[in-house]
């Protein structure tokens, strides 16, 4: 049986509790930053699963709580990653 792999690059969106600043938002040059309630929504298109990685270990330090991600074809180890 073949795996199907998914096309790239691909638009997410990244919800994380609590508002980045500026400079923070300013790690994401290829992400839009925006506030929603209290949280900080990034979207964007990133190439390759090795970029969502990153931005996910970027943002990880920043915050005690998890990040939610959404989009296309999303691996388990990202889930994993953001949960």
């Amino acid at each position: 049986m073949a795996v199907q792999r998914e096309a790239w690059p691909q638009r997410y969106q990244i919800r994380i509790r609590g508002r980045l600043g500026q400079t923070m938002c300013s790690a994401f040059p290829a992400l839009r930053a925006q506030a929603e309630g209290g949280d900080t929504v990034l979207t964007g298109v990133l190439a390759d699963p090795a970029a969502l990685y990153g931005v996910l270990a970027e943002a990880q330090p920043t915050r005690s709580a998890s990040a939610c991600v959404s989009g296309p074809g999303i691996p388990d180890a990202v889930r994993q990653a953001a949960g």
